[in-house]
């Protein structure tokens, strides 16, 4: 996988966030173990970043 950068000038740089998941009809399905096709304990840790 190609990793992209990009660099935006100050003018263009994001001033505010919005947290979507208090707007959400219902909560996300928990993450699903890509071998055991089981839900991840909350306390797994989450692979690096690509």
């Amino acid at each position: 996988m190609e990793k992209s950068m990009y660099f935006l000038d100050q003018k263009d740089m994001p001033t505010h966030w919005y947290n979507i998941l208090p707007d959400l009809p219902e909560p996300l399905p928990p993450l699903v173990h890509p071998g055991t096709k089981q839900p991840c304990p909350m306390d797994m840790p989450l692979p690096p970043p690509l």
